[in-house]
């Protein structure tokens, strides 16, 4: 992955790594950059943007959070779609949440770059927890 600022006149075709929220223009993090964000970008006074771009082999962040949050849901667990980077995962109805503490310990190690946080094991939860 290519990651790191350009010029906004540049940036067409990378993702926004950050938000911003300056001149009136709220961009969000993880909008794909076409001409209109570029347009935007310019009547807000913006010069540089830091944008990712994706090379041969990546998988973009919401794809990485996708499949990492359908391969740790587990039974009466809803997925919600990723963004920025993060997939939300809910209780479909009430129980108690069942946490494998080394196994999320062990995820976490993988790259600084992820983290997978949950509630405290064994709390009750409901529906949409």
């Amino acid at each position: 992955m290519k990651f790191g600022a350009v010029p906004v006149a540049q940036a067409e075709g990378g993702v926004a790594v950050h938000s911003i929220r300056q001149a009136g223009l709220v961009l969000k993090k993880g909008t794909l950059i076409g001409k209109a964000e570029i347009a935007a970008l310019k009547a807000a006074g913006i010069a540089e943007i830091v944008v990712a771009r994706l090379e041969a082999g990546d998988v973009s962040e919401d794809q990485a959070a996708a499949e990492i949050a359908a391969a740790t849901a587990g039974e009466g667990i809803r997925v919600d779609r990723a963004f920025t980077g993060r997939a939300n995962l809910f209780a479909e109805g009430p129980g108690i949440l069942v946490v494998e503490r080394e196994a999320i310990d062990a995820l976490n190690r993988v790259d600084e770059a992820i983290t997978f946080a949950t509630l405290q094991a064994f709390k009750p939860v409901v529906a949409g927890e």
